[in-house]
């Protein structure tokens, strides 16, 4: 924590009462993600990263007056930081609420260190090189794993199958929904829309870097499923939810529930 005052450069974080009591959440300040704290009334600002593994503190709870890491269920006070029984805990950051919102106090950024990859990004651009291939191996499979476990798998042969993913994920098997048609397959996808790839946006935070290139330009997505012949739903309203999975789920073919989400949720 800065000691002078003067040394602190304060960003707004929260409008006033965006964060009910006794609730917590992640924001971004400057580069690093804090967890924001409501507890009896004040509010605190953490480092997000729990001591114990890492784990994002800004998504866990405040349950019998103490915060929760959604991980492991390490506990700190939410306001000071300090592990129950412990002189260490979480970094903890100036808080001032004023000017309608919610202030936090952080000393001023160190100056960027060149690094190996900074010098790789000059030599690829200084190349010309323009674009390079990348592929998240493990969260683009929903669909996909969906469809071969109806094709394949002998245990859920005439039975439905379940599918969760992200919109990023979706969006790169679009296609495969018009083979889930002509097979009849029975599978109903449920998909989180929030128009960002909210998971390397996380990743990115969690770095301390800048949010670069994850925000995405979506299609109505059920509207897309109705196209290709399946069942397409759309969620926009809590009460909305179940009704629209229900109808889903009883639905003899393939379809697609598109549940308009919060990235910040992610």
């Amino acid at each position: 924590m800065a000691s002078k005052e003067n040394e602190l450069v304060w960003t707004k974080v929260l409008d006033a009462d965006e964060l009910p009591e006794g609730r917590v959440k992640p924001v971004t300040c400057l580069h690093r993600t804090l967890c924001m704290t409501r507890h009896e009334g004040r509010y605190g600002a953490l480092d997000n990263h729990c001591p114990h593994q890492g784990g994002p503190l800004g998504e866990g709870s405040i349950e019998n007056g103490l915060l929760r890491c959604p991980w492991h269920g390490w506990d700190y006070d939410p306001i000071t930081g300090k592990a129950p029984g412990y002189d260490d805990g979480v970094q903890t950051f100036e808080v001032d609420v004023r000017d309608g919102g919610v202030w936090v106090g952080m000393a001023k950024e160190r100056e960027h260190v060149r690094t190996v990859g900074d010098l790789m990004m000059e030599t690829l651009a200084n190349w010309g090189v323009e674009q390079v291939f990348g592929m998240v191996g493990h969260s683009n499979l929903g669909v996909a794993d969906a469809l071969r476990i109806q094709e394949d798998d002998p245990r859920f042969k005439g039975r439905k199958v379940i599918s969760v993913s992200g919109d990023g994920g979706f969006g790169q098997y679009l296609a495969e929904l018009t083979t889930a048609v002509k097979y009849n397959m029975d599978i109903t996808h449920i998909l989180l829309n929030n128009n960002e790839l909210g998971k390397i946006s996380k990743e990115q935070k969690a770095g301390d870097w800048d949010v670069w290139q994850t925000s995405l330009r979506n299609p109505d997505f059920a509207e897309y499923a109705n196209l290709c012949g399946a069942l397409g739903l759309s969620v926009r309203t809590k009460g909305e939810l179940d009704g629209a999975i229900s109808k889903a789920l009883e639905h003899k073919g393939p379809s697609l529930v598109e549940i308009h989400s919060d990235v910040e949720l992610v």
